[in-house]
């Protein structure tokens, strides 16, 4: 009987071991890539063709890189 007591108790270390290793790998995951790295960029559409662009992407006076050319 005690064979089998050590054996359940072996199982429940290893099993509580997993945890706490994928609880601490979850908080790195976590610290490693904060949330405020993504910046979306408003949309705006193209004044010739009416092609939607990132706000960057477009000249001063509203024409995408193709249609300023």
């Amino acid at each position: 009987m005690s064979k089998l007591i050590q054996f359940v108790l072996l199982g429940a270390a290893i099993w509580f071991g997993l945890r706490l290793y994928r609880q601490w790998k979850l908080n790195q995951d976590r610290v490693d890539s904060p949330r405020g790295q993504e910046r979306f960029e408003r949309m705006v559409r193209c004044s010739t063709c009416g092609v939607h662009l990132p706000a960057s992407a477009v000249s001063a006076n509203g024409q995408c890189g193709k249609c300023s050319n």
